[in-house]
C-alpha cells in the first residue's frame, strides 16, 4: 500500500466520524420550542447558544443552549447542555 493511499484512508475516516456531530447551533435554533419527550410538555424556548458554555461544575466547557422556561421572565433563564437538551427535548418550529 502506498503511503498517500493510508492518508487518504485516514482522512476519509475522519471525515466520517467528525462528520456524524450534529451542529447544535443549527440544531437548536433561536426561538425553538421545546417539548419534554415524556409527556410532550412545553417546557421553554431556546433565546440563547453558547459553543463553550462553563457550568461551573468540574466538566469541560461544552456547548450549550439558554432556555426560557414556558412561564417566562429572564431571571428564569437557565442553560441546558445541548447533549443533555438533546436527550431530554423534542423541538419544535420557531
Amino acid at each position: 500500500m502506498s503511503l498517500a493511499f493510508v492518508r487518504l484512508g485516514i482522512g476519509m475516516l475522519l471525515v466520517v466520524l467528525c462528520g456524524c456531530e450534529p451542529s447544535w447551533k443549527s440544531h437548536f435554533r433561536q426561538g425553538a420550542k421545546l417539548y419534554e419527550k415524556s409527556g410532550h410538555r412545553y417546557f421553554g424556548k431556546v433565546v440563547g447558544y453558547e459553543a463553550a458554555h462553563d457550568f461551573h461544575n468540574g466538566t469541560s466547557p461544552q456547548p450549550a443552549i439558554l432556555i426560557e422556561p414556558a412561564e417566562g421572565g429572564e431571571a428564569a433563564q437557565t442553560w441546558g447542555a445541548c447533549s443533555t437538551c438533546d436527550a431530554t427535548f423534542d423541538i419544535g418550529a420557531p
